[in-house]
């Protein structure tokens, strides 16, 4: 027997046990209006719990990882970034080069406040990237959703 037979069998006794209280109660208004009630209340229930339970999702979380890890900045495209002083840091002139900065001065590697980091080599694409981003964010202790949480 499987969930949803379980389920119907269940609210079809349910039901018929309501029925049955009914009739041993006289019939009265108010136990008719609370029988009608709970055997919505069980439709609705049953409905909503099928809904939720076939839309569970099953696909890669997140939908979308980003090019660079949390509270860092993709400057692919020529977006202009600048440091801590207030100078434009250089930024990549090929859209694909996957440039990242981290604005917020965290793991400052090149001494100016920021740390740059091209995630548009090699070693980071391909069929061992993300593994390769892993290792990088877990050495530089960098959380990047999506990459640090498989």
């Amino acid at each position: 027997m499987n969930e949803k037979t379980f389920f119907i069998i269940l609210a079809v006794l349910f039901v018929v046990s309501l029925v049955g209280a009914y009739f041993l109660t006289g019939g009265s208004y108010y136990m008719t209006v609370a029988i009608v009630a709970t055997i919505v209340l069980i439709f609705i229930l049953t409905f909503l719990g099928t809904m939720i339970r076939a839309g569970r999702y099953t696909g890669q979380w997140p939908p979308v990882i980003d090019k660079c890890p949390d509270f860092w900045q993709d400057t692919s495209g020529n977006q202009m970034i600048l440091d801590a002083a207030g100078n434009p840091l250089p930024s990549s002139v090929d859209p694909d080069s996957k440039m990242c900065y981290s604005v917020n001065g965290l793991n400052d590697t090149n001494g100016i406040g920021v740390a740059g980091v091209n995630f548009g080599d090699a070693k980071y694409n391909g069929v061992s990237g993300n593994q390769e981003k892993k290792k990088w964010a877990a050495a530089n202790n960098v959380s990047w959703d999506g990459i640090t949480n498989v």
